[in-house]
């Protein structure tokens, strides 16, 4: 980089920082793939089409349609779940249907209701907002108000995993309580309702199990304005379904 007359730096393409000591995502000679561009914070704004830390997936048909829907503000509760976390034999059985939590906080509080090792902190108001023009992510958890960028892909359309199956996000926040890579799943539905199981800053990706969590997760079940109360929320995923109402 340079050094200008006030003292600050301007970085060559692929580096960033106050004293352009950090790589952009892909390395130098690649920043965020060819496919986007690394902005001040070291994080990709990525072409159309494209997403991922390093704009190195293709977003694929399944992706793009939930870009699509999970786009705007979403209202609900969150809560932070322990590691070995297991729903009550009831709600992974059935699911949770909008009939017995026609709300995000009921669906939580019936999510949790039984199961083991019940969390120690009580569920708190959440907000989300995806902004699918920028890529970029606010959300709240109680006090803890972070942003950021956020990458959201679908594994079936890469060929694993099945359609109606979790999606992917990778959140990069940079401002806020919260900041790093978070790496997460999202249960979605076309009726308004939305799932997100958030690893720790740094972490792995949660696993995805019937009713279940092996390490810590930041739980948050949202809805957007509009959703239909009735439908039922896309996790837990029922193993047994019941019958239709």
């Amino acid at each position: 980089g340079t050094c200008s007359r006030d003292g600050e730096c301007r970085c060559d393409e692929g580096r960033w920082g106050r004293a352009c000591e950090n790589s952009c995502p892909g390395g130098e000679m690649n920043a965020c793939s060819g496919h986007g561009i690394c902005g001040v914070r070291g994080t990709c704004a990525c072409q159309a089409g494209w997403t991922g830390l390093g704009c190195s997936r293709l977003v694929g048909q399944l992706g793009a349609a939930l870009q699509q829907r999970i786009a705007g503000p979403w209202t609900g509760a969150g809560v932070s779940i322990p590691s070995g976390w297991l729903a009550s034999d009831g709600v992974t059985a059935r699911g949770v249907r909008g009939s017995e939590a026609s709300t995000a906080v009921e669906a939580l509080q019936r999510m949790l209701a039984g199961s083991v090792p019940y969390p120690s902190s009580s569920p708190a108001p959440a907000q989300v907002r995806f902004d699918r023009q920028s890529g970029g992510v606010q959300m709240r958890v109680g006090e803890q108000v972070s942003s950021g960028v956020f990458y959201l892909w679908h594994p079936a359309d890469e060929g694993a995993g099945e359609a109606q199956g979790e999606a992917f996000v990778d959140l990069m926040l940079t401002q806020g309580a919260v900041l790093g890579h978070v790496q997460g799943l999202v249960f979605s539905s076309a009726a308004g309702k939305l799932v997100l199981a958030l690893g720790s800053p740094g972490g792995a990706r949660p696993q995805a199990m019937p009713g279940a969590f092996s390490e810590p997760v930041t739980l948050a079940v949202l809805a957007k304005s509009g959703f239909d109360p009735l439908s039922p929320w896309p996790w837990p995923v029922a193993t047994n379904p019941p019958a239709p109402e």
